[in-house]
């Protein structure tokens, strides 16, 4: 009889993490239970590999393989069983398997964009320490931690008609715009928070073929579509005001509260804990 399991697929910020504290503390007991349970739970982010690291040595419960970068790489810990022996590469004992660019060929993207298109594209390595606190509310080493980016470059968002045309030249130079809570994302064309749960889930059934694998999947921004869009139960962490309208879809579940609180809810409600 074949096995049937659960993978959780969670955004951090504004989603598992409350938005402006940056704490999990309503979703630690779920995320204690499902550990006892044996359910996997992935972070699937636009933060960096430190920062990641950062929050599992700090608050997080969970040590398994994460996705960073909006999908740019899967990172998986020393060790792990899901760890596919001959793909990526090891960085700091870490396996890491990238999907798109290196920071390199993004920040230069993102610098030639600006010139061809005249647009104002504030990079975050131009920011200074206190406009990144203003922004995001990051204090002291977190805000090293958000700048040692692997895969992808970050900036602020300009204004509509700018986006639009943004997006288009970068497809042309082989790369995609996401838009977050708080910046814009530079990513490369083959990465993406899809592309790297699809890129998971065929490692699982790899190890384990007999296995029957049911996804949930719960995100905040439109930076998340994908990740809802690739899972079998989305779940959107609406904010205060409400879900975000890119994702007031009649087919996704909203969660009865935001945050970390709504998070652990949606959980308890879709598997009966």
């Amino acid at each position: 009889m074949a096995d049937h399991r659960t993978v959780v697929f969670t955004d951090l910020d504004g989603t598992l993490l409350d938005h402006e504290t940056y704490r999990a503390d309503p979703a630690l007991e779920v995320l204690h239970e499902l550990a006892k349970r044996e359910i996997p739970v992935v972070p699937v982010t636009s933060k960096t590999r430190k920062e990641v690291l950062h929050l599992q040595q700090t608050q997080l419960p969970f040590r398994g393989p994460f996705i960073v970068e909006n999908g740019s790489a899967i990172v998986f810990p020393p060790g792990d069983p899901w760890t596919p022996a001959t793909r990526g590469e090891v960085r700091d004992r870490f396996r890491i398997v990238r999907l798109g660019s290196t920071y390199e060929e993004a920040h230069r993207a993102l610098i030639s964009l600006r010139e061809e298109l005249q647009i104002p594209l504030v990079s975050l390595p131009e920011l200074s320490d206190e406009e990144v606190a203003r922004l995001t509310g990051l204090q002291g080493a977190s805000i090293q931690h958000a700048r040692a980016r692997e895969f992808s470059e970050v900036f602020l968002v300009p204004p509509s008609p700018h986006l639009d045309l943004l997006r288009r030249a970068a497809e042309n130079r082989g790369f995609r715009v996401l838009v977050g809570d708080r910046f814009g994302h530079l990513i490369g064309i083959r990465a993406g928070k899809g592309a790297a749960i699809r890129f998971l889930m065929m490692l699982l059934r790899e190890r384990d073929p007999e296995t029957t694998w049911r996804t949930i999947g719960l995100g905040n921004s439109p930076n998340d579509i994908e990740l809802l869009e690739t899972t079998d139960h989305a779940v959107v962490i609406p904010g205060p005001a409400g879900p975000h309208p890119e994702l007031d879809r009649g087919d996704w579940i909203v969660a009865p509260a935001s945050g970390p609180e709504g998070w652990a809810r949606a959980i308890r409600d879709l598997l009966k804990i």
